[in-house]
């Protein structure tokens, strides 16, 4: 029996406490069979994780969902997605905030979810598929822009002490 998305949103979501507007618009909006490999495509509502292949697979419907109502999304947030995987999250996130920048290691999978993304004209996504793993070149953080103690984009507002700390990082960004 295929699971359609109204069904998921009315016997999976909501009945565990999803209950965000933003939240159930937004997956209202984005199918998830655009982003599951084909022969996934009459699971794609179903309950459990999809297999990507490398050892990826998408997150299960109640978790993104509680993902994105857990976040609070507001249009203005920037995010920083580690992990990329099918494109799905990374979607969601798109359309709720106002800018993405989504990491992977994997080339391959990357290129998969910007080609399913594109349907939905999102262009404020950035990919970024460091050649090796190093996220502060990746992201292009100035070292005198670090906090020694953490990773923080330059971007973000300087606290007293003209440095970045975790309590400004809660405020200012969302990561996932």
């Amino acid at each position: 029996m295929r699971v359609t998305k109204k069904n998921m949103i009315e016997s999976q979501l909501k009945p565990e406490g999803i209950s965000c507007p933003e939240t159930i618009n937004c997956i209202s909006k984005v199918d998830r069979e655009d982003f599951v490999p084909k022969e996934f495509v009459d699971s794609s509502y179903a309950e459990y994780d999809i297999p990507l292949g490398n050892n990826y697979s998408m997150l299960r419907p109640i978790i993104t969902a509680k993902i994105l109502q857990l976040l609070k999304i507001t249009k203005g947030d920037e995010i920083l997605e580690i992990g990329t995987g099918s494109g799905y999250l990374t979607c969601c996130l798109s359309i709720m905030g106002k800018e993405v920048d989504t990491v992977d290691i994997d080339e391959n999978i990357q290129k998969k979810a910007k080609q399913s993304n594109n349907s939905y004209n999102t262009y404020n996504i950035n990919y970024i598929c460091p050649k090796y793993w190093d996220i502060s070149k990746s992201l292009s953080i100035r070292p005198d822009a670090v906090d020694r103690t953490n990773i923080v984009p330059a971007k973000l507002p300087k606290g007293s002490n003209g440095r970045t700390d975790k309590s400004i990082l809660e405020r200012s960004a969302i990561y996932w």
